[in-house]
């Protein structure tokens, strides 16, 4: 027998494994191939906790520090408080004033002035209420009386109680004049406002043709106290420069404003006596424009005559003369000048101690200013 027929069945035995191992790399090949092509460029992480890395050892504030791709979710951090703003102080309330009063002659009157929002006010004449209103949310008030103010002569005061329980008093006074019935022709009603610290305002006052009208050069008022200084009032063109003399001596400055009315409060006492009283306007050139010329004397009523808030009225032609006792200030004086046409002098004359200003220079460039006085 022959031993060559097992050898062929050994040899296809070894080919059959060789070609399943091929069969096996091939298939774990394209596994591989298909794993590496299909598979997420990015997978999504599962959730991972924030880490904080441990405090500095310097002793300096951590950092909490995060992972790739996760949030760290961080307490927020504390906010300042602002310091508290102190609460502001409550304006003063405002003390009550005049502002309109008419009277007709038969001592009939309307009066209107302003005041603390909602505060009752009550008018008083000689310290006995004649009437009261309410100031509205503007301040404002008014008030009709109900019956007629006897003749002769009143002061005119104001009391508030304000919405917060306040008592205030008004600064000022107005003093009147009722006209007087009888066989002589009545004088016309008078009003003019008083303050201690300002110039009398005339709220109503003697009708005069001339010059006390705004625009034109006059003297309304004058008061002065038992010292003899004086405060003043009057009118003239609007912005413009009025000087004013006693006796030929300048006494003082003023400018009107817009509505052509001028104050002033000379700073030097006035004498007891008799003085003449000089009034110039100037215009843009530095010449007067305009003059007006008028008596004042200073003279004083007889001690105890004019009682504790009471007044005395002296009428006359050309001016009145008013004396009255104000609480704390003593016993002042009031001049009310009716204008008329003889105290308009010629604005071309030179008097004595006239004070001259140099205009600005003719090549038009502004000078200082600057005065000289004629003697």
């Amino acid at each position: 027998m022959s031993d060559s027929g097992p050898a062929p069945d050994r040899a296809r035995t070894v080919r059959n494994l060789v070609l399943a191992a091929l069969a096996l790399v091939a298939v774990g090949s394209i596994g591989m191939f298909m794993v590496q092509t299909f598979r997420p460029s990015n997978p999504a992480p599962g959730p991972t906790e924030a880490t904080t890395t441990p405090p500095a050892t310097s002793g300096g504030p951590t950092r909490a520090t995060t992972a790739p791709g996760t949030t760290a979710s961080t307490a927020p951090a504390p906010t300042a408080s602002a310091p508290a703003t102190p609460t502001p102080a409550a304006p003063a309330p405002i003390a009550p004033s005049f502002d309109i009063v008419r009277i007709d002659p038969q001592g009939g009157a309307v009066i209107a002035g302003r005041g603390e929002p909602g505060a009752e006010v009550s008018i008083r004449s000689d310290g006995t209420e004649i009437g009261h209103a309410t100031a509205d949310g503007q301040g404002a008030w008014a008030l009709t009386l109900t019956g007629p103010l006897p003749p002769g002569p009143h002061a005119l005061t104001l009391r508030e109680h304000t919405a917060a329980g306040q008592e205030l008093a008004s600064l000022g006074s107005v003093l009147m004049a009722v006209p007087e019935h009888g066989p002589a022709a009545p004088q016309p009603p008078l009003a003019v406002l008083t303050t201690p610290r300002a110039p009398p305002r005339m709220l109503q006052g003697p009708p005069g043709e001339g010059t006390a009208k705004p625009g034109q050069l006059g003297l309304g008022a004058l008061d002065y106290d038992t010292r003899g200084e004086m405060q003043m009032s009057g009118t003239a063109a609007p912005d413009t420069t009025v000087r004013l003399y006693a006796d030929n001596q300048p006494i003082g400055e003023a400018h009107t404003d817009k509505s052509g009315h001028w104050s002033l409060a000379p700073g030097t006492a006035i004498t007891e006596g008799t003085h003449q009283l000089r009034l110039d306007q100037v215009g843009p050139n530095g010449k007067v424009a305009a003059r007006v010329e008028l008596p004042f004397r200073r003279e004083l009523v007889p001690p105890g005559e004019v009682a504790a808030g009471r007044v005395v009225v002296q009428p006359g032609n050309s001016l009145w003369r008013i004396a009255y006792r104000a609480y704390g200030h003593g016993v002042r004086y009031t001049v009310i000048y009716q204008a008329n046409r003889t105290q308009i002098r010629d604005p071309n004359l030179i008097y004595p101690g006239q004070v001259f200003t140099v205009p600005e220079g003719s090549d038009g460039a502004a000078s200082p200013a600057s005065s000289s006085t004629s003697r």
